[in-house]
């Protein structure tokens, strides 16, 4: 087989003896865990390439937004939680059947939740 190849400037020639045969490229394993859909076309590549082969869609900052976002909720969860934790203990103080030895308690426990919540919040809100 002979063929000439034009383009871009560029000319090629060669010549091939026997059968030419082009096979398709192994199939993708989706258990693969470095392997992933594309969002936008469903082709299956690495999930921390820049862009899909196919369509061109940023995979990349789509994955790592996604992560960020999967995060500031989390951190936004664990915030909230310390936050009802330190207001529950600073309310017990205010509880006649607690004794008074554990008010004092009660109290820099609760300060210390509400802290760290609040702190949590605000480390969510800067997570990008």
């Amino acid at each position: 087989m002979n063929q000439r190849i034009d383009g871009d400037g560029n000319i090629q020639v060669g010549h091939f003896v026997g059968d030419l045969t082009i096979s398709q490229p192994d199939a993708v394993d989706p258990s693969n865990p470095n392997m992933a859909p594309c969002p936008a076309c469903g082709n299956y590549g690495y999930w921390r390439i820049e862009e899909c082969r196919r369509c061109g869609f940023p995979i990349l900052k789509f994955v790592l937004d996604k992560e960020n976002e999967y995060r500031r909720k989390e951190m936004s969860t664990k915030g909230v939680i310390a936050i009802v934790i330190g207001a529950a203990l600073m309310a017990m103080t205010s509880l006649s059947w607690i004794p008074d030895s554990w008010k004092g308690q009660c109290t820099i426990f609760g300060l210390v939740a509400l802290f760290i919540g609040f702190a949590i919040l605000s480390a969510a809100d800067k997570v990008r």
